[in-house]
């Protein structure tokens, strides 16, 4: 018996690592996109350092 609720338990900690690790995840994707916008929005304009513009 031992061993079943062991599993339950080690099933319920992956579970519960999986739901920690999403919103990281999420959190992580949220940022790249933003960041990415944020390139494309500035972009045209041109960076200070790029004075040909985007390529």
């Amino acid at each position: 018996m031992p061993l079943v609720v062991n599993a339950a338990l080690s099933g319920v900690g992956g579970l519960y690592a999986v739901t920690r690790s999403v919103p990281v995840v999420l959190l992580g994707c949220c940022l790249a996109a933003l960041l990415a916008v944020a390139t494309a929005v500035s972009a045209p304009g041109g960076h200070p350092s790029d004075p040909d513009g985007p390529a």
